[in-house]
């Protein structure tokens, strides 16, 4: 919850200057293909920062990652709110578009690491405890959900806001909100990110292999309770940062999504998706340019 709650608000930053642009275009006497920048600024430096995030994650814990990023949006959020400059409100919007990046990229990952994604038994007698099927799936639509249709809502209600209050108040709005997130990241949200055996890798190992793990376990003297982590006190979850989980390396873990690229499925999702956001951007830069 903690970290949907941020996620909206990551999500409503992105449009947040979709109902302002004759405003800002007059306050600051800028061009609109300037104005057109302090959105494309954002874009490419959440882009960035999502690609670092997804290394950053395995390494330090998510919970940090996180944390970093709200504390990121928070205060460049008060900075939009108070900019009197066009390098300014560059400035912002791109330090902005850090601080989104993490939850554009390492949510579906918390997904998998807190939710299983098929059911498997733990026992092969009748009874034997077994996790739900499909876990993940309602908790990715939900989040594909939030995300799309607050980008596309959230201007009706900024439109409003806007009009009666001036363009500043939607930031105004969103910092408190997010001020309220980071709370919710610092008590809500444990680390979730652990470095544990293949054999329970629900991804890349079937049940089957599971159950016969946990059969040759239970047989050996020792169990496979010996191995098992105690766990942590609530204060302890609250440690802001962990050592490095994965033990693997920064350089290789950031070439890994380039590597990705050269996949079909992924080529062609990062075109779809691309055209699809391109298509968006130049409708609203066309309607501010041409009018109705």
């Amino acid at each position: 919850m903690a970290i949907c709650f941020n996620v909206l608000l990551g999500a409503v930053l992105s449009p947040v200057l979709t109902t302002c642009g004759a405003q800002i275009v007059e306050e600051f006497n800028i061009t609109f293909n300037q104005f057109a920048l302090l959105s494309g600024w954002a874009l490419l430096t959440s882009a960035c920062s999502a690609w670092f995030a997804q290394a950053s994650a395995r390494i330090w814990g998510k919970r940090p990652t996180y944390i970093v990023a709200s504390l990121l949006l928070f205060v460049t959020t008060i900075w939009n709110s108070r900019v009197t400059s066009y390098g300014s409100f560059v400035g912002a919007r791109a330090l902005e578009g850090i601080g989104n990046g993490p939850f554009e990229s390492i949510v579906l990952s918390s997904v998998g690491d807190l939710y299983f994604v098929s059911e498997i038994s733990l026992g092969p007698k009748p009874g034997s405890q077994s996790f739900e099927v499909h876990q993940r799936g309602k908790r990715i639509m939900f989040y594909n959900m939030m995300t799309l249709s607050t980008v596309s809502f959230s201007p009706i209600i900024g439109g409003y806001i806007t009009e009666k209050h001036g363009w500043r108040t939607q930031f105004y709005i969103i910092a408190g909100f997010l001020f309220i997130g980071i709370i919710f990241l610092v008590l809500a949200c444990p680390e979730h990110a652990y470095n544990q055996p293949l054999v329970f890798e629900t991804d890349v190992v079937s049940g089957e292999v599971l159950i016969e793990h946990t059969d040759s376990s239970q047989d050996s003297p020792v169990g496979h309770n010996s191995t098992t982590e105690k766990p942590k006190s609530y204060v302890q979850e609250l440690k802001p940062y962990s050592t490095n989980i994965s033990g693997e390396n920064m350089f290789i873990l950031l070439t890994r999504p380039l590597l990705c690229m050269f996949y079909p499925a992924v080529i062609w999702a990062f075109f779809n998706g691309g055209f699809w956001s391109t298509w968006v951007g130049f409708q609203k830069d066309c309607k501010y340019k041409f009018g109705d």
